[in-house]
């Protein structure tokens, strides 16, 4: 597998421009520094793991699982957050798992949209509650809680007749978290106006979501954009560590213990710039 991943990675970089990566772009989220304790207590190695007899691949997949439950990246998993790792994940899910990853608080209700807002005087507050107005469309800026934790974040019901994407209506579970990392660039839709929630995220768009969320979207852009930019540099961040993706492959769907590592091993990267 590894040999398929670094051949089209070799192609990529022979066709594109050398770059070189810069510190991840920082993430407000206290978790992160959580994850760090987690990593000494459930270690997982780089490159030795692989090839080990005494530690599986399912058994590395448990206990990351495990890590990023205790920090609360996963969520909604009565009995184990280790259930169905051989299952995909929806795009929709993995937008949720992606929010979590990126520092946006839990969402208390499906219309529950989060507006950041830091050192702004009043005149710009109110300027940056227009922008989200005109672009979700809403009929009104309707606060509904302030955080404590993270000033300047806002909580507001999105009161409208549509949603950012035409095919998830406002009832929807998640549309509160796709306006969320839509307006932080990580997700963009299919380019018709949709997002299909409830398909399967593929391998690609996967490692694309990561690679957004840790701030690396001009970089893939300047290598290729989707996929083989954000196949690079997800590459170079190894996040493929622990991982059976097959990236040769266009729309193989995630499973989602390779979702899991991915998220892991981006945590694991950015804890090395601290």
């Amino acid at each position: 597998m590894r040999k398929i991943i670094s051949f089209i990675i070799g192609i990529a970089i022979m066709l594109s421009p050398a770059f070189v990566l810069s510190s991840p772009v920082s993430v407000e989220n206290d978790s992160h520094e959580i994850l760090l304790d987690v990593l000494d207590i459930l270690p997982l190695p780089r490159e030795e793991a692989e090839d080990s007899e005494e530690i599986s691949l399912d058994e590395i997949w448990t206990k990351a699982a495990f890590a990023l439950w205790d920090i609360g990246i996963i969520a909604g998993y009565s009995q184990s957050p280790a259930e169905q790792l051989d299952r995909p994940v929806a795009r929709a899910g993995m937008a949720a798992l992606v929010s979590r990853f990126y520092g946006a608080p839990p969402l208390s209700s499906n219309n529950i949209y989060i507006i950041e807002i830091h050192d702004l005087n009043d005149e710009e507050r109110l300027a940056e509650f227009e922008r989200v107005k005109n672009q979700f469309n809403l009929e009104y800026i309707n606060i509904v809680w302030q955080s404590d934790i993270h000033p300047g974040m806002y909580g507001v019901d999105v009161v409208g007749d549509r949603s950012v994407f035409a095919d998830v209506e406002r009832t929807h579970w998640a549309i509160g978290i796709l306006h969320y990392v839509y307006d932080k660039g990580i997700i963009t839709g299919d380019g018709d106006g949709n997002f299909r929630p409830n398909d399967d995220i593929t391998e690609r768009e996967a490692v694309t979501m990561v690679v957004r969320a840790l701030g690396y979207s001009e970089q893939a852009q300047s290598l290729g954009g989707f996929p083989y930019g954000y196949i690079q540099i997800a590459e170079e961040l190894g996040l493929f560590e622990h991982t059976t993706m097959d990236i040769a492959a266009e729309r193989r769907e995630s499973l989602r213990g390779n979702v899991i590592m991915l998220l892991y091993n981006a945590i694991q990267y950015q804890a090395e710039f601290e």
